[in-house]
């Protein structure tokens, strides 16, 4: 059998399939192939869970939500430096906090053990397994059937996002809810009735809520999709209809977030809604040794290279000057702030063209980071960063004269924005790989639409189901 009518029969049993079979059978797949993963490559003896797992070891001993800066800077005095190297104390809002009370929840029933390590990655399985189940279901509403099938067989076998099941920082379940999220904000805008807009309004203003708690820049975003979509209903249904959205919405995203929020102020007495280090995490994107990403060619951290340069040394006297205590984390982002606005002012060309890089990165491959130019890596970011763009293309060509055409217009604003906040700040893989993931239901758009066009040209023929 050669491989074009392999292809061909593989493709009709995806789409002829009954459909509660063949979502059981993406979900058992994708099951099975995180816990191979997390068989084969978790690490249950020391792995490194960075900021989250710190925190939630530091709340498990007693500490509170607390975290050193550790990571942030290298104090150059000595005095400081014994000080950070027993525990913190006072609380921090570092992290948003969903994740981290996550890790301390097992760590409550299990221990600090590699039971409760065990227990977070298959819990990681299990959430990433469901991702691509609403995958299906988002892309059932852009696209064809056979198309978000396609979206879902994708989004199983995407090798970089099932690795993540392996980490503790909460990648498989902000990735879910925020297909989930997307998910519910295309329905609002294709569907029509008061009763989608109850629904949708209140399980939106959750989703949005949960998001932000998970990944602190979802909350501009969250509070600009439900803004569209209360202007989209408006324009369809009438005011009435668009302010019940909107009023229901609204209040459930603010009591989502107002905990926090609140518990923040007091602590710090400033309003941080979500993290207290913004200007930090544009500082990392835009100071003189950056090059684009957190790596360099040889895989040097820059952003560990605290105290061995004159820039950092500069970073870290300015740090030592502040009072380390509960006001050091706020105080720390007006630093990076002032830090960041100078070096813009100084270096306006340079912080453009740098901009325009990251761009690129989050577009093609990030070049400096050594897991970004994994072979394994490459082979499933590129064509699916390449089916995308093509996906987005096809929609737009369908949607323009239509009312699904809100839809378009959401997709890329939400693409639009998260290109514009890696290029502020800076690229990671895991950044990418979430970017991607919210990307495959037009994904699998494009890969049908690349491969009926290829079968066009190379038999004459399309896949069956054009």
């Amino acid at each position: 059998m050669n491989f074009p009518v392999a292809l061909r029969r593989i493709y009709r049993t995806i789409i002829d399939a009954n459909l509660r079979i063949f979502l059981v059978w993406i979900a058992a797949a994708a099951l099975v192939l995180r816990l191979g993963v997390v068989l084969v490559f978790g690490n249950t003896t020391n792995p490194e869970m960075y900021e989250h797992g710190a925190i939630a070891r530091n709340l498990y001993n007693g500490h509170g939500f607390s975290f050193h800066a550790t990571y942030i800077y290298t104090s150059l005095l000595p005095e400081r430096q014994e000080l950070m190297r027993q525990p913190p104390q006072f609380e921090t809002a570092n992290q948003p906090p969903v994740n981290p009370y996550i890790i301390y929840a097992v760590f409550l029933l299990l221990g600090d053990t590699s039971a409760a390590l065990i227990v977070l990655m298959l819990l990681n399985c299990v959430l990433s397994a469901a991702t691509p189940v609403v995958i299906y279901y988002t892309a059932k509403l852009i696209a064809k059937e056979d198309e978000a099938r396609w979206s879902a067989v994708l989004m199983t076998f995407f090798l970089p996002g099932a690795f993540s099941v392996a980490t503790f920082s909460g990648t498989a379940l902000y990735t879910l809810v925020g297909v989930g999220v997307l998910y519910y904000v295309l329905q609002a805008l294709n569907g029509d009735g008061t009763t989608v807009n109850i629904r949708n309004a209140g399980v939106l203003g959750i989703g949005s809520g949960l998001l932000t708690m998970l990944r602190s820049e979802f909350m501009l975003l969250g509070l600009l999709l439900m803004l569209y979509v209360v202007v989209v209903r408006w324009r369809q249904q009438g005011m009435m209809p668009a302010l019940q959205f909107g009023a229901i919405g609204f209040i459930i995203f603010a009591l989502c977030i107002a905990p926090w929020t609140i518990r923040n102020y007091h602590l710090f007495g400033r309003f941080i809604p979500t993290v207290s280090r913004p200007w930090h995490e544009i500082w990392r994107g835009n100071n003189a040794l950056f090059e684009g990403s957190a790596m360099a060619l040889n895989g040097r951290d820059y952003y560990l290279a605290a105290g061995d340069t004159l820039i950092s040394r500069h970073i870290s006297v300015r740090l030592d000057s502040l009072q380390y205590d509960q006001s050091f984390e706020p105080n720390m982002n007006d630093v990076f702030k002032d830090e960041t606005i100078q070096y813009i002012r100084q270096h306006p060309w340079r912080t453009i063209q740098m901009t325009i890089e990251k761009a690129l990165f989050l577009w093609t491959f990030e070049p400096y980071y050594s897991r970004s130019r994994n072979p394994l890596y490459l082979v499933f970011i590129l064509p699916l960063l390449c089916c995308s763009f093509v996906g987005m293309i096809e929609y737009w060509r369908r949607s323009r004269a239509s009312q699904y055409f809100a839809a378009w217009i959401c997709l890329m604003g939400i693409y639009l924005y998260y290109t514009g906040i890696f290029s502020v700040t800076f690229i990671l893989p895991r950044y990418q790989i979430y970017f991607i993931s919210l990307m495959m239901p037009v994904a699998g758009l494009g890969s049908v639409r690349i491969a009926r066009q290829i079968a066009g040209w190379v038999h004459g023929k399309n896949l069956p189901g054009n």
